[in-house]
């Protein structure tokens, strides 16, 4: 695989950082990837495979999720109370 350029953008979803990383040339793949990190990560944690996948026409997404870098953050004591529910 050659080396591309790959552009990316933020956009904020209901105050959550999700990075789009664009494929650099036309395809016909719509489908987007999307890539949700666990504990102490990021969006970034994700960033190599968004340019493979991008490079090879598929929109990828990665997401930093509450109290994570670029997101919203909830003071710790609400924090630690979460559930998946919330």
């Amino acid at each position: 695989m050659g080396e591309f350029s790959i552009p990316e953008r933020d956009h904020l979803v209901g105050g959550l950082l999700v990075r789009e990383a664009l494929p650099p040339l036309p395809c016909s793949i719509t489908t987007p990837i999307l890539m949700v990190h666990g504990v102490s990560h990021g969006w970034w944690a994700f960033q190599k495979w968004m340019h493979f996948f991008a490079a090879f026409g598929w929109p990828s997404f990665s997401m930093s999720l509450r109290n994570h870098e670029g997101s919203y953050s909830v003071p710790e004591r609400n924090y630690l109370r979460l559930t998946l529910e919330n």
